[in-house]
């Protein structure tokens, strides 16, 4: 007997083990499986084991599926080799066939998972350049100042793409017109506004609007005049260059804020976010009775995803780079309470949220998926251990970048940004403290997108009470008796 034996048999909770009568017919690689099962059954108290224990068993006991595509496979055989190691040991100690089966039916729904394959678009998002240019092939005293602009961390990383990819369209554009690329030839800039706003009154009739009435998205061209502005300002163009840029960058924003965003055209059409939430805890029920492990896990993680977000919708990219279990997201055994807490990626600022006790069924069961809820304790320190991603596929690799707004579309008819958005709207009625807890659970550095919503507040407040008043006024004259009148 090897000294590794020796010392599984001290086990305090291997002493009725050793006594069965077949131990004799395990072999030493079956004992080194067995024992972690009876150290787990121990620890639990459990007295007969069934399908729930041994899938939890395995769910802590496996170790998380490795990043690296080359890696899986190893990891794969040897936990399915495990699984078989273990029912070898059942039957060589003559446990009964019931915990035989269970362990063949966790075995086979664990395999399933693993070699479960779906199309995955990858957590980043892509797309085929047709109207830009790469970074590469803009001037090279362009591609100084970008690189300069990064490595002084002079913007957040998101506005920094879109300056590039500004840029790019901008080279495009002048290449296309037959001008040079260069800030300082306003037809080339002109060249940019005129493709800008051809695309953009396309797709806005694609989208269904009349094609004589269809204008461009004025936010779309300001924010492209704003990077140019951001851009010259750092390349060191001229000042008369410079002022035409800032004359631009503000004709275009006058011409935003008279236009309707295209967002409160969809919020009037979205359902509201305590009906949303009371869909998501309808949908998260349904999920359980799904009978399709790989439907019944999409349907539980898009029930959790729109009922945790919907007090606190983040940004989609803060979904992919933010939220991982111990780093972004947290559990505060004190309260009873789940948190976001973790530096924006937009912004860079921070996002600090607790979530009221009421919302622990959605991060619960993210993190038990089909296990019992009595060993969620374990689970979740499993995941804050290894710095697991919230949202997780079934196959067990992270969601794709659009998976977020996709579920939001769903929800709702448009993407996660507008539950933002809707968030507000809806905080705005709260009054003061309702602003606060918006600013708070969108992660506003400043004042400025509070107080424009304040101010749409004002005016939607001030049209109700006219609308009131009115409607109060024509009342008080409607049983008026006009008979002599007649």
């Amino acid at each position: 007997m090897t000294p590794r034996i020796r010392a599984i048999f001290r086990a305090p909770h291997m002493a009725g083990v050793a006594q069965l009568p077949g131990i004799a017919n395990v072999t030493a690689v079956e004992l080194e499986a067995l024992e972690p099962f009876i150290a787990f059954c121990a620890q639990h108290r459990v007295t007969a084991p069934a399908v729930t224990d041994i899938r939890a068993f395995l769910t802590l006991d496996i170790p998380p599926r490795p990043a690296d595509p080359q890696s899986v496979e190893i990891w794969q055989r040897d936990w399915l080799g495990q699984i078989e190691t273990l029912k070898r040991a059942f039957q060589a100690l003559g446990f009964s066939p019931a915990l035989i089966e269970a362990a063949t039916a966790v075995g086979e729904e664990l395999g399933h998972r693993t070699f479960y394959r779906t199309h995955n678009h990858g957590i980043r998002r892509s797309y085929q350049r047709t109207v830009s240019y790469r970074v590469e092939d803009l001037p090279e005293a362009w591609q100084d100042t970008l690189r300069h602009l990064r490595r002084n961390q002079s913007y957040s990383l998101p506005i920094l793409d879109r300056m590039e990819r500004r840029l790019g369209m901008f080279a495009w554009s002048a290449v296309q017109a037959g001008l040079p690329i260069d800030l300082e030839v306003s037809e080339a800039e002109c060249a940019l506004y005129d493709d800008l706003i051809d695309r953009s009154k396309a797709k806005a009739i694609r989208n269904g609007e009349d094609p004589d009435a269809a204008q461009p998205r004025w936010a779309y061209l300001r924010s492209t005049a704003e990077e140019l502005k951001r851009f010259g300002t750092h390349f060191g163009v001229s000042d008369a260059v410079m002022d035409r840029l800032d004359r631009n960058y503000r004709g275009f924003a006058d011409l935003e804020q008279r236009q309707t965003p295209l967002k409160m055209f969809a919020a009037l059409k979205a359902p509201t976010l305590p009906v949303t939430l009371a869909r998501a805890r309808i949908q998260l029920e349904e999920a359980t009775a799904t009978l399709n492990a790989a439907h019944r896990h999409q349907r539980r993680l898009k029930a959790c995803a729109r009922g945790i977000t919907v007090a606190c919708p983040p940004r989609a990219r803060d979904v992919i780079d933010r939220m991982y279990w111990g780093a972004g997201v947290f559990y505060r055994p004190h309260t009873n309470m789940y948190a976001f807490d973790y530096a924006q990626s937009k912004t860079g600022g921070p996002l600090k949220m607790d979530f009221e006790p009421d919302f622990n069924r959605f991060f619960d069961a993210l993190l038990l998926g089909d296990n019992d809820p009595r060993y969620l304790p374990q689970i979740r320190d499993q995941a804050i251990a290894q710095r697991r991603p919230l949202f997780l596929r079934y196959e067990g690799g992270p969601v794709a970048y659009g998976w977020f707004g996709r579920v939001w579309d769903e929800a709702i008819g448009s993407s996660s940004h507008l539950a933002r958005t809707l968030l507000q709207t809806f905080l705005a009625d709260l009054g003061e403290a309702g602003f606060r807890y918006g600013r708070n659970a969108l992660g506003h550095k400043g004042e400025s997108m509070i107080e424009k919503y304040r101010d749409d507040h004002a005016r939607r407040r001030s049209a109700r009470l006219a609308a009131d008043a009115f409607s109060a006024r024509a009342e008080k004259f409607t049983n008026d008796d006009i008979t002599d009148l007649l």
